[in-house]
């Protein structure tokens, strides 16, 4: 009952994040920190329910008809450095092999 449950409401949460990109948001942050997967049984215990909603949130705001326009600050560019460095950092050789 708990996984029926389960299901019902993420594949709900689901159709509002589609028109709703900041309602998915919400969704992914209950189950990222509840982890209600881990109280149903059954299938509902096995699906990533965080990828799926990720998934859905970031195709409806890609989308939706707001204006996707990144602010130029310290902020952001310190924030894309950052990535940048954290995606092509060369990891140093093990000398303990």
């Amino acid at each position: 009952m708990r996984s029926l449950l389960l299901l019902t409401l993420v594949t709900i949460a689901m159709l509002i994040a589609v028109v709703n990109p900041q309602i998915g948001i919400l969704v992914w942050g209950w189950i990222a920190f509840m982890s209600p997967d881990r109280l149903a049984f059954g299938t509902a215990s096995g699906l990533q329910y965080n990828l799926i909603i990720a998934i859905i949130t970031v195709f409806a705001w890609l989308f939706s008809k707001e204006p996707k326009r990144l602010p130029i600050n310290t902020t952001t560019v310190l924030l894309l450095l950052f990535c940048a460095h954290i995606t092509l950092r060369v990891r140093p050789e093990s000398s303990c092999v």
